[in-house]
């Protein structure tokens, strides 16, 4: 598997399950602005994908070279709601949705070694004049080999 594929794999076991969470569709690489549009023009919530760095982080030498790689992406979730806990909570569930479908097939199909949350960052975007929303990042990492070290 080639990084591109690891990114590809990582979205769509994501957005295999956003549906379940009122996320209409997880996005890939779009822009913050397009969230505000979204959840400000009546949408609960909004979620996108966006591709990471890649890092090498071992090799092995010998009959077959093969490479350790890290591939990273983060997940962007903006919420609506009137309350802070109705944000609160729509944030958790949207989180846990996303933690489930990483536990319920944790190599993607074999395709990695491992891939997991490894970061959560809030953002209330109320304090930064969008009132009612609230943001939250999800850092994203899977952890496979290969035998071309991109």
């Amino acid at each position: 598997m080639v990084s591109d594929g690891v990114l590809d794999a990582m979205h769509a076991a994501l957005a295999g399950v956003s549906g379940a969470a009122s996320v209409p569709e997880l996005r890939r690489n779009e822009t913050l602005d397009s969230a505000l549009e979204e959840v400000t023009g009546g949408a609960s919530a909004w979620a996108n994908f966006v591709d990471g760095d890649l890092e090498r982080i071992g090799e092995t030498m010998g009959g077959d070279y093969a490479y350790e790689l890290r591939q990273s992406a983060l997940v962007e979730i903006v919420v609506r709601a009137p309350e802070d806990a109705g944000r609160r909570a729509a944030l958790a569930a949207i989180v846990d949705l996303y933690q489930d479908a990483i536990e319920a097939d944790p190599t993607l199909a074999g395709s990695v070694s491992v891939w997991e949350i490894t970061d959560l960052q809030r953002d209330n975007l109320a304090e930064t004049g969008v009132p009612n929303i609230k943001g939250a990042t999800l850092t994203l990492s899977a952890e496979f080999i290969a035998d071309r070290p991109i």
